[in-house]
């Protein structure tokens, strides 16, 4: 007990250990009341380096702060920090734009500045943290985790943050002459100029976020950054397929997306965990015309569905959530391919969400009834409207001079986006599986089952009500979709259980049950059947779910 001041231990004899402890548990529970620990560190030398061993593990980095970053952590003086670090929450800065050029679509000038100011911010940051592999001798190199996010100065977000405004909050646009984030709503951003300044690598990042927010990145400008991450275990993408306006530009990046992950098995040997959202907005008006997304020199393949199922067969992957709009080619080869039969010797979980239109702009729903209407108007019926879909020569076009020096903003041709992606009107006609585009995509995955040996768990479902899902489990595994096994009958065994929706109309193809029986073998147990599953979704449970965070719901 202590009854005087004197045994009371100065400052300077309070072991670390303890001094750690009493750091971490401000850390943890105090963090909504302060802002942040960091200020900690300035109470004296001995506190410095215990506290920045906590204020130091993740950092909020914009690209314009990268200098004043180096600055900090490759400092002599605090050796400590660079090995602190586990977790870099990077914003790259896009050039600014004015008030006026706040109600202007983003031209092709435009879109050559971000380019160039998102690639010489990448390159600088691996640049930094490559000059810090080279100089890590220690047998056991920490790992990095990154969130990548893209914004400019202007944006909708960062207009009041004095921080990139030189301190003070700049003219706001008016309501009626600001384009928001249509501004940029068919800008993606891409590496430029690679071949002259390449992408140095580096080591110690091991995991990798983005998540679509505001700016749209290509999946091939993704896979180029994968690439030069030689130690990657875990990547987590939410990507946009939503162009709608320009079709030949969206068949260009899935076709490039594609050319990058092919690539990627051979760049990433460590590879574990990919979960991807390539994000299309389904049309709630079913009468639309879908444009194709297949390159138009191979207009019969469906080459990013294929270069995912190539990475997919990696010997290093084991997990694999895929989120977009998918062929039966991400499970099985076409018949023009003369491969050998896949197979995936480590995949242990694959978890499949389907958009309900195939790649190559075919349904795989059709017509239930004749409660609503078969057809839309088509846009280029409309007399306001020029033509239905945009052309690359206008996408690329920066000779628009009497526009861009207009003080007045550009028309927003609001319903002419909502026409071209299928949400001017609610028409949604389709819940009946069509057996001819949807019945291959079933064949498909259940062959594939077959041929992963190490799987524990497996679920597709399709579209966003749900209209078809289905579940394979190892036995001893969990599976979402047994609510109607008895509490006290052990899953022992091997399952499949397929669910379509009563206005599904889908019954079990030829040839189908004999090749699910085969993948849960002479004791396991196959079972099919409808239920009202929309608008009564079940909950897939967390570890059955892709979560991505999606902050803009409304078709562009």
């Amino acid at each position: 007990m202590i009854t005087g001041h004197e045994q009371l231990a100065p400052i300077h004899r309070l072991p670390s250990e303890v001094l750690d402890a009493i750091i971490a548990d401000l850390r943890t529970d105090y963090i909504d009341l302060y802002p942040g620990i960091g200020y900690l560190a300035t109470v004296c030398r001995q506190w410095q380096p215990v506290v920045e061993r906590h204020s130091f593990k993740a950092i909020n980095l914009r690209s314009v702060e990268l200098d004043r970053f180096r600055e900090i952590f490759l400092a002599s003086r605090a050796p400590h920090r660079k090995a602190c670090l586990q977790r870099i929450y990077f914003e790259v800065i896009l050039p600014t734009y004015s008030v006026q050029a706040c109600g202007k679509f983003e031209r092709a000038r435009d879109r050559r500045a971000n380019n160039e100011a998102f690639t010489d911010a990448i390159r600088r940051l691996f640049g930094i943290l490559r000059f810090w592999d080279v100089g890590d001798t220690s047998s056991q190199r920490h790992s990095i985790h990154l969130d990548l996010e893209v914004s400019s100065p202007m944006d909708q977000y960062n207009r009041e943050d004095p921080a990139l405004h030189g301190g003070a909050i700049p003219e706001q646009p008016e309501h009626s002459a600001d384009l928001l984030n249509m501004r940029f709503v068919h800008s993606y951003l891409q590496f430029m100029g690679l071949e002259q300044k390449y992408l140095p690598k580096v080591a110690s990042i091991t995991s990798m976020r983005v998540i679509r927010w505001q700016r749209r990145l290509t999946g091939a400008t993704m896979a180029t950054m994968a690439a030069a991450l030689p130690n990657l275990q875990q990547v987590f993408w939410v990507l946009s397929d939503n162009e709608w306006r320009y079709p030949a530009l969206r068949q260009q990046h899935r076709y490039e997306f594609a050319k990058g992950l092919d690539s990627l098995s051979l760049h990433l040997p460590k590879l574990r965990s990919l979960q991807l959202t390539y994000f299309m907005n389904e049309p709630i008006d079913h009468g639309c015309r879908i444009h194709s997304a297949l390159h138009p020199s191979s207009p019969g393949r469906d080459h990013l569905s294929r270069a995912l199922r190539t990475l997919s067969q990696s010997p290093t992957i084991t997990n694999l959530g895929i989120n977009a709009c998918i062929s039966a080619e991400l499970f099985w080869p076409a018949d023009s391919d003369n491969a050998d039969t896949p197979s995936w010797p480590s995949l242990q979980r694959l978890k499949v969400i389907a958009c309900q239109i195939a790649p190559d702009g075919r349904w795989y729903l059709s017509r239930t009834s004749d409660e609503y209407t078969f057809e839309s108007r088509l846009v280029s019926e409309r007399e306001d409207f020029p033509s239905e879909w945009g052309d690359l020569s206008d996408y690329d076009d920066d000779d628009d001079q009497e526009s861009i020096g207009s003080s007045q903003p550009d028309d927003r041709q609001d319903d002419r986006e909502m026409w071209l992606a299928g949400h001017a009107q609610y028409n949604p006609f389709r819940a009946r599986i069509c057996r001819e585009t949807f019945n291959p995509v079933i064949f498909a995955f259940a062959r594939a089952v077959l041929r992963m040996p190490s799987l524990k768990y497996f679920s597709f479902r399709m579209n966003e009500i749900h209209t078809f899902y289905a579940e394979w489990a190892r036995a001893g595994s969990s599976c979402t979709l047994e609510e109607d096994r008895k509490a006290d009958e052990p899953n022992n065994r091997n399952r499949w259980t397929l669910v379509s929706d009563e206005a599904a109309d889908w019954e079990v193809p030829e040839g189908l049950m004999e090749i699910l029986q085969e993948g849960v073998g002479h004791s396991g147990l196959v079972t099919v059947k409808t239920a009202r599953i929309l608008g009564d979704i079940p909950d897939w449970g967390a570890q059955c779910r892709l979560t991505p965070f999606y902050p803009e719901k409304r078709a562009m």
